[in-house]
């Protein structure tokens, strides 16, 4: 659970209630220090008492608005969400752009920025690469680039930030590798463990005839 992210969210002015008690339900899921959760579409359904057709539309207008960034699960694996604490914070308590009888009088500074889609030469600046490989090492970016911008123009996306959206694509990249090598080496150990019953079960059987 995130005390944080529920915080931020619970103060937005989100038109749609129900796109607003599922990015609440998010939130409480998300892990504090990495913001991400993987909650099943069914866990989703049953937790927020949303049918889940309709959970679908909702997740598709919270990614399109940039509160939420997704990767979708291989393998029978459910989606993993990150919530974007960058976005909560920068709409937070900002007056909607059509109140036109008050946003008048806000200073530019307050006012919502204008989210922007990408174009298929959109690159990730050289400082946020040089943070990422400080701290994820070295891995196949510019395959990542790829992926991310094709996903994103085929989604027809748009970005307050589109490098903090990259930053989370990364990050869940980078954990989703993990789970699956923890994954496969948990299948190897049992692979390994079978076999060695076996053959200590027709070494006890072969002890028992010889002797």
């Amino acid at each position: 659970m995130s005390f944080i992210l529920m915080a931020h969210a619970m103060k937005l002015e989100i038109p749609d209630p129900y796109a607003k008690w599922l990015l609440l339900c998010l939130a409480d899921y998300a892990n504090e220090e990495t913001k991400s959760c993987f909650p099943s579409i069914k866990t989703l359904s049953k937790r927020t008492s949303i049918s889940e057709s309709t959970l679908y539309v909702k997740l598709n207008w919270l990614e399109d608005h940039g509160y939420i960034s997704r990767i979708s699960g291989t393998h029978n694996k459910s989606n993993i969400y990150t919530v974007n604490l960058g976005v909560l914070r920068e709409t937070e308590g900002v007056l909607r752009e059509t109140d036109t009888n008050l946003s008048y009088n806000l200073p530019k500074t307050n006012r919502r920025k204008r989210r922007k889609s990408l174009n298929g030469d959109w690159k990730p600046s050289a400082k946020c690469l040089s943070n990422l490989k400080e701290k994820y090492g070295e891995i196949n970016y510019d395959n990542e680039t790829d992926k991310f911008i094709n996903y994103h123009l085929a989604k027809g996306s748009v970005f307050v930030d589109a490098e903090r959206a990259y930053l989370n694509w990364i990050r869940n990249a980078v954990n989703f590798r993990a789970k699956d090598k923890r994954f496969e080496q948990f299948k190897k150990d049992k692979v390994s463990s079978r076999n060695g019953s076996s053959t200590s079960v027709y070494a006890r059987l072969h002890n028992k005839l010889t002797n």
